[in-house]
């Protein structure tokens, strides 16, 4: 029978600290929820003045928790910041006024999208340049570990998008 305990103890253990640590997480991510609740209501032109408290919250979190030191996590988290972006933009630009409508409108709406992706951008890069400054993390490690093009890329296309759809507008106005 004490293989058995030795065995049970051993998983219990290994179940409290696995439990402790999601405990742990989901009060670092609890920190996110206000700054991620205004970027998912956020008009485009709004979001630039909401990226430094979310990016500090989100540093704070990647500098505190085991699991989100992890560069492919804090990848991850930062890639879900870029596809809110692209949410709220597109929520905000409507086809119909490209091609038929009111090209005005859509002009206004692609260059907020723009600016708030290229403000993104800058953001992003201020607090890379801050954590590198700092010394990185516990480890050394800083956020130049983590793949800005797996955070960036489909942001940086979607924002080109926007700039061909501005072409066709001021076409249209001509």
């Amino acid at each position: 029978g004490s293989t058995y305990l030795i065995a049970f103890t051993r998983l219990a253990d290994e179940i409290k600290e696995t439990t402790q640590t999601a405990e742990d997480d989901c009060n670092s991510l609890r920190l996110l929820q206000e700054p991620c609740e205004n970027l998912a209501a956020a008009e485009p032109e709004d979001i630039p003045a909401l990226l430094p408290l979310l990016l500090d919250c989100i540093r704070m979190i990647w500098s505190t928790s085991p699991f989100f030191s992890i560069p492919e996590r804090l990848t991850r988290c930062l890639r879900k910041v870029s596809n809110a972006m692209i949410h709220r933009c597109t929520a905000k630009i409507h086809l119909p006024d490209i091609f038929d409508g009111d090209a005005q409108k859509a002009i206004q709406a692609l260059q907020e999208s723009i600016t708030s992706i290229d403000e993104w951008d800058l953001h992003y890069k201020r607090t890379v340049d801050l954590v590198e400054r700092k010394g990185g993390g516990k480890d050394g490690k800083g956020w130049k570990e983590i793949d800005d093009n797996n955070v960036f890329a489909h942001v940086f296309a979607f924002s080109q998008r926007c700039k061909d759809l501005l072409e066709v507008c001021e076409g249209r106005l001509q």
